[in-house]
Order: C-alpha cells, then structure tokens, then sequence
C-alpha cells in the first residue's frame, strides 16, 4: 500500500512541474546555441593585387620566401592562440599549440617552418592586411592543393635571412659567421648571410673561450671502421630549407686513432675556420691538423661520397634546383651556436665544382695514422689478407694503429677470435695514392689462431703520393 501511494504521488508531482514549466514559471535551461563556421574576411580596397586575389581561406601561413610551392605536409608548424589545430593543418608532422603571438617568432626561429593564423571575423586578425603587420617582410601563404602559395609580399624573389649580420663581428661575441671572401680571425670583417649561386662562402666560428673548453668528449661514429670512439669532438648539423639533410649531421673529431694524445692535439685558439664553399686554394679547415672527417654519403659523388665539411657541404648546396635557398648551421659542443645564410638564384653548379677541386686539397693534407705497433711479421700477414680481399693495388706501406690485439670471447668465456686495426697505404694504376683503414681478424680454433683476414671493405681516403711515408 506504501509502495501504491508513493508512485502515485511521484506522478502528481512530475505531472504539476510539467504544468508548472509550461506555464514559464520554472524557466527552461537554455540552449547553447552553435558557433557560427569562421568566414575569411576580405582584403580592403587598396590592398595588393595578391592579398585581393588570395583565395577563400580561414588559415593563412607566415614563413621564410623560398617555401613558395613547397608540400605543407612536410614543413613544423607552430600555432600561436589556437586551441585545436585547424583542419588544413591535419597531418602535420610537428603541431605546437598554446603559444602566444609574442612567443610565435622566437618559436618560428627554432623549430618552426611557418606560423599558422586564424584570418576573420571570429579571429584576432579580421583580415589579411592586419596579418600582415605581423610578418615583419617575411610571406604569408595559403594552402592550396596541399601546397604553400605565397600571397604577399608579391613580386619579391629574395630571401631574407631571419638574422641579419654586420659587415664586421661584434667583438666577445659568440657566433658563426660567413662571408664570400676568407675571414680573417682577428678581425672578421666584410661578413655576409646572402650570397648568389657561384660567389664563394667561408666561414668562421668565433668563440668567447679556446677550442679546447668548447669541445666535448663525444663518442663519434667511425664509419670506416663500423665502431665508436670516443674523442674530443663538435657536432655539426646541417639543413637546407629548413630540413636536415641525410648525414647532415655528423662531427669534426680530433686525433681518432689515439686517446692518450688526443685533447693535446687541439689547438687554444678562439676560433674555428668554418670552410662551407671556399675557393680550394684558399681551403683551411682541411688543414687542421689530426682532425678526422668522415666520408658522408653523397648521391652523384665518385663512390656516392664526400668528405665531411666544405666537399659535403659544395656538393649538397650544388644539388639545388634554380630559386632562393636557405642553409642552415648548428655547432654544438659546450653550447649549440647557430648561423645561416640565403643563397640566390645563379650557378649552381659551381659548388660541384669546388667540390671536385677539393679531392685533390684533401689528398694534399691526408696523412697516413701514426703506427702504435712495429711487428714486421703482421704487416706481411696483413699485405697479404688485403691481396686475398681482393684488392690488386699496390701496398705502399701498412700502418698498424693498435698497440695490441682485441681478443673476442664468447658467453661462456670461449675465445673467438682476435682482431687489430690497420691503416694502409695503395698507389693505384694510374698513379695517384690512397689508403684505407680496416679491421683484421684471426679466428681462433683448436687452441691457436688461424689466418689472418680482413673484415669488410672500407671506403678509399685519398691522398698525395708524397705523404705516404710522412
């Protein structure tokens, strides 16, 4: 019966509130209505032809000239004020949000390709002449098939480099700087970041401390050899376009084959020749003494390889197709120090050249590893693994860079083999020379060593003829 008379009054009660509501006495919670889809809104009479003609878009892009027509998929976006990401923004590899209009450069200028904007009525900047207050000369773009369209400035070809430099360094400043004639360390002048196709460039790395409190120990990949060492060393990392370019990363190590000796073999100055496209006769950085530089890779290159440093560097900015290119430097050791520079439309294919004429400066400074064992007997071993590797060259000399062999043991403490490292010198048919450096192993079977053989087939370093015996 109490069960009756409660359903029946929770009927009565929902039924008067039902009335009560209809009535207006209780009002209605109210609903929220839907935000109107953002409309661009048009350019102003009096705007440029490019911002009038600019086609229908809520989202428009700040960034550097030379990204005109580039694949937005591939380029790091930052979104200054914006909650979610726009829908054209979809896929982007890098997406920043959160970040005011104040931070957007300073973003801009460390990890992003371009800044993305709301454009209209519901936005900051109701239209595209106020956006482009923002931009400080850089372009504005706007999506179109998937790609950047450049919609203002209009009729602008150069670039400008998002830091400009003096002519002459400011003095106790740390930085990298370029010019298209050699620098002079003490005092760097005539300095440049805009160089056309075919000028030559230079650099400088200017420290506020001696090379040898920059470097850092770091382990550094011997490509030759398949191993790590660790070495006093600077990392570069290269992009062009603002994209890293393959082996754009890589380091300048000094005196790879000997630890005990090698922080001795850097020098105090404050400064590090930069060499990015010099005239080979004027190329320093090569002449550094014990520094390493690796072969990289480099599609098009004898051996799709160039040594790190200015060959590297010519051959990859000579890959360039015609138009405004932006190249881009990180060196790091105990601080990362950037520099930059545009290059303008012209001869391109200069820096192949150079690249060329580098072999031969290269050669010119290549020296043979200091030997850290005399052991006549292993070096005929050695002469005679090479010959059975199946290189027909002539041996001019063996250099054993190991004082010791490397003894291999399995899980349960089983010797496997031995191995040491060797650099060796060859004089080809046509007479010019050049060595290698390998890894030569004896395996190890019935309680003795067996032949020795060489392991893998390391790339040729070239080098002058006259330098074998030095």
């Amino acid at each position: 019966m109490i069960r009756t008379r409660t359903v029946i009054l929770f009927v009565l009660t929902m039924l008067t509130l039902g009335v009560i509501t209809a009535a207006g006495q209780i009002p209605r919670v109210p609903t929220i209505p839907r935000a109107p889809a953002p409309m661009p809104t048009p350019a102003p009479a009096g705007a440029p032809a490019s911002l009038r003609d600019a086609p229908d878009s809520d989202f428009y892009f700040i960034g550097e000239q030379f990204l005109d027509g580039r694949p937005v998929s591939n380029l790091r976006v930052c979104a200054p004020s914006m909650p979610t990401a726009p829908p054209v923004a979809r896929g982007f590899l890098r997406w920043l949000n959160g970040i005011s209009e104040a931070d957007a450069w300073r973003s801009y200028g460390n990890d992003c390709n371009l800044v993305v904007y709301g454009v209209g009525p519901n936005y900051k900047h109701k239209n595209l002449a106020s956006l482009s207050t923002l931009s400080e000369g850089r372009s504005i773009y706007t999506v179109d098939r998937d790609k950047l369209r450049q919609v203002y400035p209009s009729g602008s070809s150069a670039v400008q480099p998002s830091r400009s430099v003096s002519s002459v360094a400011p003095q106790g400043k740390t930085m990298l700087v370029f010019s298209k004639s050699p620098i002079d360390p003490a005092n760097p002048s005539n300095l440049t970041n805009v160089f056309a196709a075919g000028d030559h460039i230079y650099g400088l790395l200017i420290l506020d401390r001696p090379l040898k409190d920059f470097l850092k120990e770091e382990s550094v990949p011997h490509k030759d050899l398949g191993y790590n060492v660790t070495r006093p060393a600077m990392e570069i990392q290269m992009k062009m376009d603002g994209s890293p370019i393959y082996d754009g990363t890589h380091y300048f190590a000094w005196d790879i084959e000997n630890k005990d000796t090698a922080w001795d073999a850097v020098p105090s100055d404050r400064y590090f020749i930069f060499d990015v496209a010099p005239d080979p006769s004027n190329a320093k950085t090569y002449a550094y003494p014990k520094v390493h530089f690796e072969m990289l890779s480099s599609a098009g290159r004898p051996g799709n390889r160039a040594r790190a440093g200015a060959q590297f560097y010519s051959h990859k900015i000579s890959t360039l197709r015609s138009g405004t290119h932006k190249i881009e430097f990180s060196i790091i050791g105990s601080q990362t120090i950037r520099g930059e520079f545009a290059v303008t439309d012209g001869n391109y294919a200069f820096y192949n050249q150079i690249a060329d004429k580098l072999d031969e400066v290269a050669a010119q400074n290549a020296l043979l590893p200091t030997a850290q064992r005399k052991d006549p007997t292993m070096e005929v071993a050695i002469k005679q693994a090479v010959a059975a590797s199946g290189n027909r060259d002539t041996i001019l000399r063996v250099s054993i860079t190991n004082p010791d062999w490397f003894v291999q043991r399995g899980p349960l403490g089983q010797i496997l083999f031995r191995g040491i490292f060797a650099a060796i010198a060859f004089r080809k048919a046509d007479g010019t020379c050049y060595y290698y450096q390998a890894y030569f192993k004896q395996d190890h079977a019935g309680g003795r060593y067996g032949a020795t053989r060489q392991d893998g087939r390391p790339g040729p370093i070239p080098m002058a003829c006259a330098n074998v015996n030095k």
